[in-house]
């Protein structure tokens, strides 16, 4: 089984089909989402599907961390309107959960399984953020 972490982005469907994907794989442990930028709608949206694919205990990590959602720039809209049209409004009701700055679980997991597997479907705003804070960490796949 690989472990995977899988940093995306949530303004347009590709990067959220790929999250379902690896959510529900056989062969794929999912370690964590790294959320760019990582708006409390996107981190809902996250949640929803993980929970949805019985995927609750996998951890979410958003660029900013939570604390970034009470700015003005932390509140703009980041979801695109296909992922409500598609899976439904009530994506806007489900409970957020524990969200944790991205580049410091991303440098946790890191440090703790040398063999992970990062799949970047997004900028790599998070795993740069990470190198940049904690320049001993090294990935083993970078996809």
């Amino acid at each position: 089984m690989q472990r995977v972490v899988f940093e995306m982005e949530t303004s347009d469907p590709d990067d959220f089909m790929t999250l379902l994907w690896l959510a529900d794989h056989p062969q794929v442990e999912l370690a964590a989402v790294l959320v760019t930028v990582g708006s409390r709608d996107q981190c809902q949206l996250v949640r929803w599907a993980l929970d949805r694919c019985d995927r609750a205990q996998v951890p979410i990590g958003a660029l900013h961390g939570p604390s970034w959602w009470q700015t003005q720039d932390g509140q703009k809209a980041r979801v695109s309107g296909f992922h409500y049209k598609v899976y439904g409004r009530d994506i806007l009701e489900h409970e957020v959960g524990e969200v944790e700055l991205g580049p410091a679980l991303l440098g946790r997991l890191l440090s703790e399984d040398a063999n992970l597997t990062v799949l970047v479907g997004s900028a790599p705003k998070n795993i740069g953020k990470a190198l940049r804070t904690n320049p001993q960490l090294r990935l083993a796949r970078w996809v």
